[in-house]
């Protein structure tokens, strides 16, 4: 499941990923492998697939949300 949100959302989502992140939270590896670190908490969401939307309601962000 965690491929499959890194895969479709945002970089503001990542943070919210279920993938291996640093201490603080802000950091999560891609599907390539790569780091990806956010500077501050993410505060807007834009999911891209109604899965994607489903995923960050079900994750507790749908507040977040601001384009599906």
């Amino acid at each position: 499941m965690a491929t499959s949100l890194l895969r479709h959302l945002p970089l503001a989502l990542l943070s919210l990923a279920a993938a291996p992140a640093l201490a603080d939270g802000r950091c999560a590896v891609d599907d390539r492998d790569r780091e990806v670190c956010l500077e501050q908490p993410a505060s807007r969401i834009a999911a891209l697939s109604p899965g994607a939307t489903e995923l960050v309601y079900a994750a507790g962000a749908g507040e977040k949300v601001v384009a599906v």
